[in-house]
Order: structure tokens, then C-alpha cells, then sequence
């Protein structure tokens, strides 16, 4: 995501910081602090973090699961309602089905091993547990109390079955074995949207009943899941559009312009060379360096951003990838997103291009 930044890696995959979760951050912390003061604030943070490394490993459980079958993970983006693990994947019911059930594992079985490291710590165990309780203090066992409380209900929300969550990423693998991947996806969505207008509908009782920082935060919770299901949907059904088509099959040809030609020169190729071409892949020395869209740069000009004697190169767009004319389209979704524009090549030899515009139509 161009809105994270990369804390480390590790395994080859890239764990990643939305910034919209350093903002919910930034805004957790003051509210703790005007609410209950700045030793609660620090302590809360803290504990938030613990919680949020608890969902690095969640998700690197669903990761190691994808690695195993074969599958390439790109990264792991904590936000503020979770994380979400960017994985390569083909329609495999099997696969997701031990991966959807990786993530719920590693909770259950680390709640019990703080269970057991707890028991053998102290005879007064089950004190610990009551970390609802007026009498709980933070030590070292009021932690590992804490611990297990979070691994097990992190477990549990995970496993409803509501798509996209694990749950119902194990319900749509399961329907996957016994009929087409689409028509489990929006069945298990359905079900998803039952208990979402349910969660959302206990948001708001418990918001009338004087509870509005809870009732508000189920509702919010409840509404993203709600979007995010629809959206997993669309992807599934572009994905149905697009099975077995090769990059060059919806590549639109895409002319070359040299980088030391000005931008004057460029609108003139644009109005008179080639009238129908909206892009341009910018080469220097033989090697490509970027794009620029006609449109852009007359809008530019328009606004006096930019001259008719600068040259291409410093006007050009350097977001490009790149992506082989005999790949799966499928498989080159998420680099297609992820740039302005993608140049698609066979044997080093440029033939066309693909923008995140031409797949997002699709999935509308």
C-alpha cells in the first residue's frame, strides 16, 4: 500500500504500518490521556501495541500457511481494526481453508500456553482471570490474565462466520469444495450480513443504554466488515471476468516517446501522430523511465504548472510497472492497482499497457 511505511520484514514478507493506523493511534493516546490521565494513556498504548504484535503473528500464521502451498505473500499491513496480509493466491478451497483456520489457531493455542505458564506461576491463577474486575492489578500475572483474555477472544471474533473475516473465509472454502468459488463468496456474504445488521443493531441498543463508546465502536466495526465483504465480492467476480485472459489479451497498444523531446513536441505527436494514444512510455538511452498521460500534461499546462519547453523527463510519471504479455491478468491484479499504469512486455519488447482503470470498471 503506498500508505504504509515498512517497519521490518520478516520471512521475505513485509510488515507494514498504515498511516491510518499511526493517526488512530496519535488519537487513542490523547483521548486516554484528557480521560483518564497520562500514566493510563502510556500504559493503554502499550498495551494496544502488545496487541497489535499479537495480530502480526495472526496474520504471519495465515502467511506461512499461503508460503506453504505455494503461494507468494507480499506483505502484512496492520490498520486500525486489524491487519490484512497481502497474498497472490488462486482459487484453491483447500488452501484458504487452512489458512482461514491458521490465524484462530495461533491465538488458541498461545492463550493456552499463557494458561499453563500462568497455573505453574502461582496457586491464585484463577484471580488473574477476572480482569474485569475492580480488584485486577497489571503485574507480570495481571499480563499473561490479560493475554489469555485477548488470544481467546481475538479467536473467537475471528471465527464468526462473516465474510471477510476467517470465519467466513472458512464457511466460502467449504461451499468452494461443493460449487463454483463465486456463488460460495456471495453466499457466505449473506450470511455475513445478517450478523453484521445484528451487531450493528446491539451497536445502537447499546448506545441507548448509556454505553456510546462501545454501542458506536460495534456499529463502526460492523459497517466496515459490512463494505469490505462487498468489495471481496467484486474482486471475486472480476476475477471470474478475467480467468485464463493473458495480459496481452486487454493490452492497449501504447507509443514511445524519447525523454529529451519537449512537451510541446510530445502534445503535437499526441494531436497529430497519434491522436488516439493517452499514454506515452518515456524511454532515455534505450531504457524505459516512465509514462506520461497526454491529458495530464495539457491540464498542467493549462494551469502554468509546467512549459512547452520542459522537457519529458522531467514532466513523466516514474510510477509504471511492468508485467509479461503471456502472464495471467489474475495474477498481475495487485501490480496493476498499485501503479498509475502498467507496461506489459514480452521478451523485453513493449506492446501495450494495462491502467487500474481498466480493471476497476470491471469490478463496478
Amino acid at each position: 500500500m503506498k500508505s504504509s511505511i515498512k517497519i521490518f520484514e520478516i520471512f521475505g514478507i513485509s510488515v507494514n504500518l498504515h498511516i491510518s493506523f499511526l493517526m488512530f493511534i496519535l488519537l487513542l493516546f490523547i483521548l486516554l490521556v484528557f480521560s483518564y490521565g497520562f500514566i493510563a494513556g502510556i500504559v493503554s498504548i502499550f498495551l494496544f501495541f502488545i496487541l497489535f504484535s499479537i495480530v502480526v503473528l495472526h496474520e504471519l500464521s495465515h502467511s506461512l500457511v499461503a508460503i506453504e502451498f505455494g503461494f507468494k505473500v507480499r506483505s502484512i499491513t496492520l490498520l486500525p481494526l486489524g491487519g490484512a496480509a497481502d497474498v497472490e493466491m488462486d482459487e484453491n478451497p483447500k488452501a484458504e481453508l487452512l489458512m482461514a483456520f491458521a490465524g484462530p489457531l495461533f491465538n488458541i493455542l498461545f492463550a493456552w500456553i499463557c494458561l499453563v505458564l500462568l497455573i505453574s506461576l502461582t496457586p491464585n491463577w484463577s484471580h488473574y482471570l477476572s480482569i474485569f474486575g475492580a480488584n485486577f492489578s497489571l503485574d507480570l500475572f495481571g499480563f499473561l490474565g490479560w493475554l489469555i483474555w485477548i488470544n481467546f477472544m481475538l479467536a473467537a471474533f475471528n471465527l464468526l462466520p462473516a465474510f471477510p473475516m476467517d470465519g467466513g473465509r472458512v464457511l466460502r472454502a467449504f461451499l468452494a469444495l461443493f460449487m463454483d468459488y463465486l456463488k460460495a463468496t456471495k453466499i457466505s456474504l449473506f450470511i455475513a450480513k445478517i450478523l453484521f445488521v445484528l451487531m450493528m443493531l446491539v451497536g445502537l441498543f447499546l448506545t441507548l443504554k448509556g454505553y456510546t463508546l462501545n454501542g458506536m465502536m460495534l456499529v463502526f466495526i460492523a459497517m466496515f466488515l459490512f463494505f469490505a465483504g462487498n468489495r471481496e465480492v467484486k474482486w471475486t467476480e472480476a476475477r471470474e471476468k478475467f480467468k485464463g485472459m493473458k495480459n496481452r489479451d486487454i493490452a492497449v497498444r501504447l507509443q514511445e516517446t524519447d525523454g529529451n523531446l519537449t512537451v510541446e513536441d510530445v502534445l503535437n505527436l499526441s494531436s497529430f501522430t497519434y491522436p488516439h494514444s493517452p499514454f506515452f512510455v518515456v524511454t532515455m538511452n534505450g531504457k524505459i523511465e516512465g509514462v506520461i498521460k497526454t491529458g495530464d500534461i495539457m491540464n498542467k499546462r493549462a494551469n502554468n504548472k509546467i512549459n512547452d519547453n520542459m522537457p519529458v523527463y522531467e514532466v513523466m510519471n516514474k510510477d509504471v510497472s511492468f508485467i509479461e504479455a503471456d502472464g495471467l491478468v489474475t495474477k498481475s491484479f495487485r501490480k496493476i492497482l498499485s501503479a498509475d499504469l502498467c507496461v506489459v512486455e514480452e521478451n523485453g519488447i513493449v506492446i501495450g499497457y494495462i491502467t487500474r482503470d481498466m480493471i476497476i470498471r470491471q469490478i463496478k
